[in-house]
């Protein structure tokens, strides 16, 4: 029966499994990443999931298996004693590049952040100069970063930087995992990160590929069912660039008091907004904290929807000019992809230090809020109102207009890049090359090894019943068994059940040869009758042989 990787009994492919880690922000990029090597003749990717999740991953599996590219699911216990050719895992799955390195197949890392955050991370890590700070915030350098000079708060670190006992170990299990792996691939595009993709080149990984932006080149428009025609139909009847987009991501939320500020922030703005709150995919699911009448305050003016969006196809949409976002890296991506301006509100983990480069280094994001900020949910400050919406009006002023200009030409980068020639189109087409060559090479290699399997190829001089015959006579003793070609070709091939055997054997032959050449040869001959063994005069015929 043909399974992963076998047509019908004709030639495999290159089976490849890709891991995500269990979270929408990780499950999402790399599942595009797999349709697109679907894309490539000679490759069979695999997700593996759980049936939980997988119902988050078939509706874009399904849609590009309508055009050729099918991606297995694997839902169960591997049905087969059969390995893949290679692992795309999630950096979560460190443990994965020691199975790979035991199974002889390459591992290569994937990760849901971009190479800047990586950069920053791996920099306060090595010189934890936030130590010093005299508060959480105080401002201070991110060393040894090329471009702008950059600077951060303790407050807006990840929690495992703020902490000495925080993750650390698993932090060094991760970074250890991925340098040793044969590479790390990013949902990023060089042009994007540019000075940052050399340094990582150099620092963090063996070798790197930057393929993004993965939402762009999958085309994808996540199903979402009556929100995506309901959302579509409202903002056909928008004008050109006159709608705030406000979307948090699929695991960050608010408190009530947080959420009824922003509520009250985008009607004060007086701008057109849709807005994604996050509570489940109950469309009755009561929201308790909404300010009294404001639904109906603002009908004419906002959408509001509490569960799953289709976000690629809303910032494509011509009518929304601004995307309020969490920075969350998918979310960075796909606002660049589509040519819009952001309002940053970072929440967790990496999202200030991405903020950092939208506002900072490619001036296409304004903060919403200016004052004390904090990755940990029992420092959060709840942003007023006020804030809010004197954030959103900004995008209303000529003064927004370079801005608005700048995310338009990084919607022409990104399209460029995703198409033939390329950088991010090289690069995946560089991946797939190479785990294919890995692939006929090692293929290739096992055909030798079956046939070299726990052999050694004797080479001795050329002359005539020279020691290497007495040496494999030796190696009966130890019950092998072996093939002796003479004079004009000499070589003798015996077959052993261990390698470390067979190299201990191979230096001990040349530790024999030496030893009877410089005893002259004549007096160490060993007549073939005397051996026990059988020699053969003809070229090429295999005979065994067996101590007696």
């Amino acid at each position: 029966m043909a399974f992963a990787g076998e047509e019908g009994g004709g030639a495999r492919k290159l089976w490849v499994f890709f891991m995500p880690f269990f979270a929408t922000s990780h499950i999402i990029p790399i599942t595009d990443l797999a349709c697109l090597f679907a894309g490539h003749p000679g490759v069979e990717p695999t997700i593996v999931t759980t049936p939980a999740n997988a119902n988050l991953i078939r509706p874009t599996l399904d849609r590009h298996a309508a055009s050729g590219c099918h991606v297995h699911l694997l839902l169960h216990p591997f049905p087969s004693v059969d390995l893949p050719y290679a692992i795309i895992a999630d950096i979560c799955y460190w443990w994965t590049t020691d199975i790979a390195g035991e199974l002889g197949i390459p591992r290569i890392t994937s990760h849901a952040a971009g190479v800047f955050p990586q950069i920053v991370m791996n920099n306060l890590v090595k010189n934890r100069v936030h130590d010093n700070v005299p508060n959480d915030s105080h401002p201070f350098t991110i060393p040894d970063l090329p471009g702008p000079e950059i600077k951060m708060v303790k407050s807006e670190l990840p929690e495992f930087l703020q902490k000495h006992d925080f993750l650390t170990q698993a932090w060094d299990d991760l970074k250890r995992s991925q340098l040793e792996s044969y590479g790390v691939v990013v949902n990023t595009f060089y042009e994007f990160e540019r000075e940052y993709c050399d340094l990582f080149k150099v620092v963090d990984s063996q070798r790197a590929w930057f393929v993004g932006p993965l939402a762009l080149r999958g085309k994808r428009e996540v199903e979402a069912g009556f929100n995506k025609e309901r959302c579509m139909r409202w903002l056909e009847k928008k004008e050109i660039g006159s709608v705030v987009f406000v979307c948090f991501g699929s695991w960050c939320h608010f408190k009530d008091e947080q959420l009824r500020e922003l509520a009250l922030g985008l009607e004060g703005s007086g701008m057109d907004f849709i807005w994604v709150v996050r509570g489940g995919d109950d469309e009755n699911m009561k929201m308790e904290w909404m300010p009294e009448g404001w639904e109906e305050r603002v009908k004419d003016k906002g959408l509001v929807f509490k569960g799953w969006v289709p976000q690629a196809a809303i910032l494509g949409h011509e009518g929304v000019g601004v995307f309020m976002t969490h920075c969350g890296w998918n979310s960075v991506m796909e606002g660049l992809s589509f040519g819009k301006p952001m309002l940053t509100w970072p929440l967790a983990f990496d999202h200030f230090i991405s903020e950092r480069l939208l506002v900072e280094v490619l001036k296409v994001g304004v903060r919403v809020w200016d004052g004390f900020r904090s990755t940990l949910q029992n420092e959060k400050v709840v942003v007023p109102a006020e804030a809010i919406a004197r954030a959103m009006k900004k995008f209303s002023e000529k003064d927004s207009e370079e801005m608005k200009k700048r995310a338009m030409e990084w919607k022409k980068i990104t399209g460029a890049t995703v198409e033939k020639d390329g950088s991010s189109y090289k690069d995946l087409n560089c991946l797939i090359d190479e785990l294919l060559m890995f692939y006929e090479k090692k293929k290739n290699d096992s055909i030798f090894e079956h046939y070299l399997q726990g052999m050694v190829i004797l080479l001795p001089l050329c002359y005539r019943r020279v020691p290497s015959f007495g040496f494999v006579s030796l190696a009966a003793t130890r019950g092998l068994s072996g093939v002796g070609v003479p004079p004009r070709i000499i070589k003798v091939v015996f077959t052993c059940r261990s390698r470390e055997i067979g190299v201990m054997l191979l230096v001990l032959m040349l530790l024999f040869t030496v030893i009877s050449m410089l005893a002259k040869f004549s007096r160490y001959y060993l007549k073939p009758e005397n051996a026990k063994c059988t020699m053969l005069n003809i070229e090429f015929h295999n005979v065994t042989l067996k101590h007696a």
